[in-house]
């Protein structure tokens, strides 16, 4: 299935906050980590590992994504979250995407999180990199949990799982490890499809016109 469906939830064009708010502005996800805030129109940590999950629930299928406005320092990532559980409390349950730049080539990681423990669903992926500019993305679709990553006009899969522990709606959220990584434009929702079973708002997906009335 093409990716994404969805489209803008914030831009983060507006004068700087900490805490944020929007779309991303009910965090932090988890009570002894601290919030993201906006400065200069991007979303950055207020320290190392900040967190913040939508105001929203969407689902069960759901994606989000998001741009690197710059990319963290090596060791650390830009996380993603779907399907969230009681966040912001001391015990939430979901998936989680981590693009982790590293010195060498950059990781992709999958995680099931069961009352704040994280368990790796398969192995680490190596490759490909991201950079600065680039954007991440992420789906739950069923049991299949998908990473993306868009570079060059196109989006690839980076990493693929399977897992049937959490399947309701829930908020979606992003998380920067360190005080160097930015995000923007943070995007996503429930997948949506159509009754043919195309997805629309897709920019990978023409459809052509067969008969005028």
């Amino acid at each position: 299935m093409a990716f994404p469906s969805t489209g803008l939830l914030d831009a983060f064009n507006r004068a700087n906050e900490n805490p944020l708010t929007g779309a991303l502005g009910n965090g932090p996800i988890r009570v002894a980590n601290p919030r993201l805030q906006i400065v200069t129109n991007q979303v950055t940590s207020v320290t190392a590992s900040g967190e913040a999950y939508s105001t929203a629930s969407y689902g069960p299928d759901a994606e989000a994504w998001c741009t690197v406005a710059t990319k963290p320092a090596n060791g650390n990532a830009v996380d993603l979250a779907i399907r969230l559980v009681s966040p912001n409390t001391a015990g939430w349950n979901g998936y989680w995407l981590s693009a982790i730049a590293q010195v060498g080539t950059d990781t992709w990681e999958l995680y099931r999180v069961d009352a704040n423990v994280f368990t790796k669903l398969g192995a680490t992926v190596t490759g490909p990199e991201f950079a600065s500019g680039d954007k991440v993305g992420f789906s739950a679709v069923g049991s299949t949990l998908t990473g993306y990553v868009f570079q060059a006009g196109s989006w690839t899969l980076t990493i693929q799982r399977t897992d049937a522990t959490y399947g309701a709606a829930g908020p979606i959220g992003a998380q920067i490890d360190d005080l160097t990584g930015a995000i923007d434009d943070f995007s996503g929702g429930t997948v949506v499809v159509s009754a043919g079973g195309v997805l629309l708002n897709d920019p990978n997906t023409t459809l052509t016109l067969l008969r005028s009335y």
